[in-house]
Parts: structure tokens; C-alpha cells; sequence
């Protein structure tokens, strides 16, 4: 669960005065056990380890009504696999991944004997008995008119970048690159129903009843929100649910039309005297609420450090809340009881219910364990990110991703979970490496500065045109490369013979941002100490800041301020060598950077990888007078 700065935290005066009697959340009854007393572990049914070669298991994560599961491992080549009580049915291997690197997957169980796929500008129909492919359709051939018709080459790279189960259909959206993306339909045998053109790459699709909600990952028309018929045809996207907008924006936890559960992380309000050396920021709180009828009916908070939550509704109105490896029920009046503890401690996983099992789906592994008093899913709970018995729209909308701070690391920063690094390289450009090998699984399209990560995505300072100084704070996705959402233009102002870049060997410009909540604050310099070559240039600095508001991309500036002064020039944020995973990883830096990366005991090379050089034809600027 994301940490997100909104009033739910703040919601109730009460809440702040009964937070005390709060911290009690994880204690069960004095009665059962001693105040501070672990709960029981949770009874482990099954636990499923891939094989040796794979990096990582990926979403979907899907289960049948008789309790099969499906999903996607990353090994030499991707491949999807369908396991049983622990025990491997079969894997299939997929077809080549683009030239960009790692695609994204989308999955839907169609029927209990087919799952539908796409990828790239792939659809397939498999069974779910042996995995084995049904029909298939190439969305280069189906869209091969419109391409022509938008004046698009006809080997464009298509990305599918969502996928949403409408009637006995399968609505995917197919973006190629900027210059548009395509809504098409596909029946259960494979046959094409319609296509249509959209303004945009969709970010989020939401089905209800026979209309399609789309979510744009970018938009400048000012209307995110765009929804088609059963037919394909564009109709307006209002009157529209509050639940179906909260289920499409991912702003909220939606079971269905009647329970809505928040699940939010910010500090306390607390006014500070300025320089007070008696008061401190308050710790950050998770509060819980549950809504019904658009009214709060309960809600809990309790201090918390980086967490990860699952929220899962009881058929009995209640709710099954994961918090790391503490597993506990909501009752409908907003009481937690503490039920049992996960064995393992990590991030990054996902979770549901099925036949009474909680399923927990970690990196490199998937474990069922049974939980205390055999609580049942509802109807329309949320399973496996859209799998299992619960199929309607409300079950599909994905919760939202937690943030897990990068690590610094030479040149950018790191995923220690995925052993990735974003690092800077030619043109600025950011480029994905894996920690293993080197490899590169996708760069930027133009220079971008990886900063940090929110709701599971990358987030870099980007300048789309080297020839503006105007930059942007982008989110990318970290399997894909795939922009998903931009913020509004921040600029930045030249310094009269020059325009501030992002290249990654030094400039006169220096940025600094820090992801606080669901905000990005942005600061930088542009410190003029002179000029090379014997030109007389009165030293000063120019600096700025901002605050970007990651959800909703808004974007909110401080006066700039001018300094008529010389400033040291600011070290590089990020270090010149970093240990991760017994590896140890080094940026020799002169005219030529190398990123080299060494076996942390032993010494030995194992691979380097050059970011950039600076070995350019020297280009002449001239001062003002």
C-alpha cells in the first residue's frame, strides 16, 4: 500500500485523541496472551520455489475455480507457468520478447478451460489444462490498415499495456510509441470483434455492464477519462459510479458498490513553532476506514514504519487485513483481531484468497497458508490482482503498489528486490541494467535523471526537448520502460548562452528530489563561476523548487532566487561505488564513465558496462557581453 498524503488520516478529531489505545492493533487479548506476545503462525498448506534460472515471478497471478494457479517467471525467456497445490501442471515458453526487453503480460481466465494472454502485439488463447495455444492474433496484421491510415511504418513496435474482460470479450489496449494507441476486441474463439483509436496509451481499463472505462496514461485535452460501448463506439463517460472512478484512478480500495475501504499512510498534523528544538515531526500512521453509502462507518490508525497491506473482503462483510506478515479481521464495527503471522518478512508481494487459503505470491516464491476460522472471500472480493472465482469489475481494480526506497547507487539508483539499476548513460538517457549480468532491458527515449520509485514505478526528471528548458517528472514502468504518466511542465531558465540539460557528466545545472509521501520535491542550482577560456563572467547562482503532486501531476513553484555570488559546485547524489548482493558495483569516471562490477569477496571482474563519454567535438558558446 502506497503511503498517501490525504484528509482520511485526519478525518475525526476522536481518532487522535484514541490513538494511543490504538497501538494496542497487533496485541491480542490480555486474556489469550501476554500484551506484546506474537500471534500463532500461520498453518503453511503448500509453498511453491521455481527453478534455479528464474530471476523472478511476475502478475498476473491468476486461479481457477478449481484452484489452479497462473502466472509469468523471468528466466532466459519468458515463460508462463500454471501450478497446482505447490506442484508445477506445466510451463509454456513464450514468444521472443520485444527488442526493448521485458514486456508486460496481461491475463484473463475467459472461461475455466481458456486463458487469453497479451503481450506486445500478441493475443493468445491457451488451455488450461496443458497450457497449449488455441488461436493467436497478430496485432500488426490486424492493425496494419490504421497504422497506414495514422502514417506509421508498418513494423511500428506495439505494446499492449492493458487488458480488461468486457461480456465474453477481451478489450486490449495497443500503443505505438506517442503516435496513438488502439482499443481492440477479441471474442473467446479468437475472432476480432472491433477496434477503435484513442487518443492516448491507457494506463487503467474498467468494465461495467457493457460499457469500457479508459484511464489515459497522458492527456493534454484535459479529459483523462474516456469510455466505449459494447460496440467500440466512444460515448460520454458520465454519469459514472464514484466507485467505478475510484476503481479506474486506483485511488481507493473498491469491493463493490456498497463497501469502499481506504487504506492510507501520513504523519499527524502537528504545527511546529518555527526552530522549535522541543518539537518533532510527527511518525507517520496508518489509518483504515471503511466507507458505506459515502459515509465513514470506521476506521483505526497506528504508527507505522514501511509497510505493505492487503485488504480482502469476508463474506460475512468483514475484512481479512495483511500488514508484512501480520494477518488480521476487520469487524464490520472497524475491530481488528490479530489471527496468525506469514513466516517470511518481505516486500514486494502480492496476495488473495481462494478456497479459504490466503495465497501469498513473494519474488521467488508462492505459499498458501490456512487461516484461523476458515473465513470465506465475498463475492466480489478482490483475488490474485483479477483472478479466481471473483471475476466482476470491482475485483479487478489493483490495489495500489507500495513504495520501496531505491538504494543509491553509481550513476542513478537501484531495485535490490529486482536487482536493477537505473543508471544515467549516452544523451542522459536512463537505462535499465540487470545487477546480474549487465544486460540492458530498456532505455528512455530521451534524457531522463531516475530519482527514486512510487507506487512501484520509476520515477525520473525528464527533458523531453534538449532544445526547451522545460523538464517534467515522468513515471515509467519498471518491467516495460513504458511512460505511464508525466506532470505538468516544470520549467527551468536558461542562463543566457546556454540551456540547462540533464547530461549525466556535469553542467552547471544540479537537481536533488526526494519522494515524500505522494509528492516529489524537486530542488536545483545553476551556479555560474565563471567561464573556460579567459571570458570575465560576474559569478552567481540561480535556484528554484517545486512540488510535484505524483498523483494527479500538478505541479507548484517557489519564486526563483538569484544570488550574486560564486557556490562550490555540488558533488554528484549518488556514490561512486555501491555494494548489492555480494556484488560490488564501481563507476570509474574520466573522460570515458565505466560501471564495473566485481565479486564482493573474491575481486574478480565480472562484467563492465560504459555509461558515457565526453569525447565530443567541443562545442563553442559565447558569453553574453
Amino acid at each position: 500500500m502506497t503511503p498517501r498524503c490525504t484528509s482520511h488520516a485526519t478525518r475525526s478529531a476522536w481518532a487522535i485523541a484514541t490513538l494511543a489505545a490504538a497501538c494496542w492493533l497487533w496485541v491480542p487479548h490480555a486474556q489469550a496472551q501476554a500484551a506484546g506476545a506474537r500471534a500463532a503462525p500461520c498453518p503453511q498448506r503448500w509453498i511453491y520455489e521455481p527453478p534455479p534460472t528464474t530471476a523472478y515471478l511476475a502478475p498476473p497471478f491468476l486461479s481457477d475455480s478449481a484452484g489452479h494457479f497462473f502466472w509469468w517467471e523471468e528466466t532466459t525467456s519468458p515463460e508462463l507457468v500454471a501450478v497446482r497445490d505447490g506442484k508445477t501442471l506445466w510451463r509454456r515458453r513464450l514468444n521472443a520478447m520485444s527488442p526493448l526487453g521485458p514486456f508486460v503480460l496481461n491475463a484473463s481466465l475467459m472461461q475455466d478451460d481458456l486463458l487469453v494472454v497479451a503481450y506486445g502485439s500478441t493475443i493468445e488463447g491457451r488451455r488450461t489444462s496443458d497450457g497449449r495455444i488455441v488461436w493467436s492474433r497478430d496485432l500488426h496484421a490486424d492493425l496494419a490498415p490504421e497504422l497506414r491510415k495514422a502514417g506509421l511504418a508498418k513494423h511500428t513496435e506495439l505494446q499492449t499495456s492493458a487488458a480488461a474482460r468486457v461480456g465474453r470479450a477481451l478489450v486490449t489496449a495497443t500503443a505505438a510509441g506517442y503516435s496513438g494507441a488502439w482499443l481492440t476486441a477479441t471474442a473467446t474463439d479468437g475472432k476480432p470483434l472491433w477496434r477503435t483509436r484513442i487518443a492516448g496509451a491507457a494506463a487503467r481499463m474498467v468494465a461495467d455492464g457493457d460499457r469500457l472505462y479508459v484511464l489515459l496514461s497522458q492527456d493534454s485535452t484535459g479529459k483523462p477519462i474516456l469510455a466505449v460501448d459494447s460496440n467500440g463506439k466512444e460515448v460520454p463517460p458520465s454519469p459514472m459510479s464514484d466507485a467505478v472512478s475510484m476503481a479506474l484512478r486506483g485511488e481507493e480500495i473498491v469491493f463493490d458498490q456498497e463497501h469502499v475501504v481506504t487504506a492510507t499512510i501520513a504523519p499527524l498534523p502537528l504545527s511546529c513553532p518555527p526552530n522549535s528544538p522541543s518539537c518533532h515531526p510527527s511518525p507517520l500512521f496508518l489509518t483504515v476506514s471503511g466507507f458505506s453509502g459515502d459515509q465513514e462507518r470506521w476506521h483505526f490508525s497506528h504508527p507505522v514504519g514501511l509497510t505493505w497491506e492487503h485488504l480482502l473482503l469476508l463474506s460475512d462483510g468483514s475484512v481479512l487485513f495483511v500488514e508484512n506478515q501480520r494477518v488480521g479481521r476487520i469487524s464490520p464495527d472497524g475491530k481488528l483481531t490479530p489471527l496468525c503471522e506469514l513466516p517470511v518478512d518481505q516486500r514486494g508481494y502480492v496476495a488473495g484468497l481462494v478456497h479459504g487459503d490466503l495465497v501469498v505470491a513473494y519474488h521467488r516464491s508462492v505459499g498458501a497458508y490456512t487461516i484461523p476460522g476458515g473465513p470465506q472471500l465475498a463475492a466480489t472480493g478482490w483475488v490474485m490482482r483479477g483472478g479466481g472465482p471473483a471475476q466482476g469489475w470491482a475485483a479487478r481494480a489493483s490495489a495500489p503498489v507500495p513504495e520501496v526506497p531505491f538504494g543509491p547507487f553509481p550513476a542513478g539508483v537501484a531495485d535490490p528486490v529486482a536487482q536493477v539499476a537505473y543508471v544515467q548513460t549516452d544523451a542522459g538517457a536512463t537505462m535499465a541494467l540487470a545487477l546480474a549480468d549487465g544486460t540492458v532491458k530498456w532505455r528512455t527515449q530521451s534524457p531522463a535523471r531516475p530519482v527514486g520509485i512510487w507506487n512501484g514505478r520509476v520515477i525520473v526528471l525528464e527533458q523531453r526537448d534538449t532544445l526547451a528548458s522545460v523538464f517534467q517528472m515522468a513515471q515509467i514502468d519498471p518491467v516495460s520502460g513504458a511512460e505511464v504518466a508525466t506532470s505538468q511542465p516544470i520549467p527551468i531558465p536558461d542562463w543566457g548562452w546556454g540551456r540547462p540539460t540533464l547530461a549525466p557528466w556535469g553542467d552547471p545545472l544540479t537537481t536533488d528530489v526526494r519522494i515524500e509521501g505522494d509528492r516529489a520535491r524537486l530542488s536545483w542550482d545553476i551556479v555560474i563561476n565563471g567561464w573556460p577560456g579567459g571570458a570575465t563572467i560576474r559569478p552567481y547562482t540561480t535556484s528554484g523548487r517545486g512540488d510535484v503532486d505524483l498523483t494527479s501531476g500538478a505541479v507548484s513553484l517557489a519564486p526563483i532566487k538569484r544570488v550574486e555570488e560564486a557556490k562550490p559546485i555540488s558533488n554528484p547524489p549518488y556514490p561512486f561505488a555501491a555494494v548489492l548482493g555480494g556484488r560490488k558495483f564501481t563507476l570509474s569516471y574520466a573522460a570515458t564513465a565505466t560501471l564495473t562490477a566485481t565479486d564482493a569477496k573474491s575481486g574478480k571482474r565480472l562484467w563492465t558496462r560504459q555509461l558515457w563519454s565526453i569525447v565530443v567535438p567541443e562545442r563553442v558558446r559565447v558569453p553574453p557581453p
